[in-house]
């Protein structure tokens, strides 16, 4: 089965890439996770690690986060503006934090552990690199509050619960 058909990523395609969104997935050997803007508008490449061993659940996380990228580029308008907004760092916790939201609302889990596992594995850490992600108890703790977000107090809506990380949770991270 194509991991774009596995129902978890379709389901947070639905939520975070909806109507004239084209995505291609694309598995490489020894690839970072990563999402590139295509030439045409509204398309986009999702690359990810073809690694031994590895059960397409383990992509379930790092690719929404991915995904939540792309919601983010859509959101913006394009690559430029939406780092002309934000700092690395941040655009990175928010796709962390979206990735919180849509794992709890529109996949239902009821267990964050399978996103902070894997979130060992992705990013980069160290603070000085332009392409930081923020240290690992950032990373969860962005999660988490997408995680716990009372959604239904944002009317079900991402760009509700959006502007909310930007606007009140992102400030509670750079404290960590």
């Amino acid at each position: 089965m194509r991991i774009s058909q596995k129902e978890n990523i379709r389901a947070a395609i639905k939520s975070l890439a909806p109507g004239n969104v084209s995505l291609i997935f694309l598995g490489c050997a020894g690839a970072p996770f990563s999402t590139r803007p295509g030439e045409a508008d509204a398309s986009y490449t999702i690359y990810y690690p073809i690694l031994p061993r590895s059960a397409p659940d383990d992509y379930v996380a790092p690719l929404i986060h991915e995904l939540s990228h792309v919601y983010q580029l859509q959101l913006s308008g394009s690559y430029a503006k939406l780092t002309h907004s934000y700092s690395m760092r941040r655009i990175e916790l928010g796709a962390d934090y979206l990735t919180g939201v849509v794992i709890r609302n529109y996949l239902n889990s009821s267990n964050p552990t399978q996103f902070e596992h894997n979130l060992q594995l992705v990013g980069k850490y160290r603070e000085t690199d332009t392409e930081a992600h923020g240290r690992p108890e950032q990373r969860v703790a962005a999660f988490r509050y997408g995680f716990h977000l009372p959604f239904e107090e944002f009317k079900q809506d991402l760009r509700l619960a959006n502007r909310e990380f930007q606007r009140n949770r992102y400030g509670d991270l750079e404290d960590f």
